[in-house]
């Protein structure tokens, strides 16, 4: 990602681990089995407080994809893809303005929907495969 120290990957990972679980801090994201994650250049650790941007970021992406998808054909698709979800909540503790809350509805939806994309995709290609046989 433009701008980041870390992976695309890594910055889904904990995103998500915060975004998705109504447990999580922060400080609970960013923990691993080994511990935090460190620069290889300089040995820093991974701020907790870095999530927050990086939820900002995944949910700024949705909204300039939600702009660029101008044909009808692929806002009905995202439409009814999204609508097969149930409704989402965010607890009150995670947020401090709707905004904000906003924000974290709109980030744990783009992770909702990359794992319903991707059983779709393996779904697709499983069929395909069958059909080549």
């Amino acid at each position: 990602m433009p701008y980041k120290h870390y992976t695309r990957q890594t910055i889904e990972y904990f995103s998500s681990a915060y975004v998705e679980d109504d447990q999580k801090t922060y400080e609970s994201a960013v923990m691993t089995d080994n511990g935090t994650p460190e620069y290889l250049d300089n040995a820093k650790t991974l701020a907790p407080s870095t999530i927050h941007p990086w939820v900002s970021s995944l949910a700024n992406f949705i909204i300039v994809y939600q702009a660029l998808t101008t044909s009808l054909y692929e806002k009905l698709f995202l439409l009814l893809s999204l609508g097969d979800f149930p409704p989402m909540a965010i607890p009150k503790r995670k947020y401090k303005t709707d905004r904000r809350k906003a924000c974290l509805l709109l980030c744990r939806r783009f992770f909702i929907t990359g794992s319903f994309f991707k059983r779709q995709f393996h779904r697709l290609c499983n069929n395909i495969r069958i059909l080549l046989i």
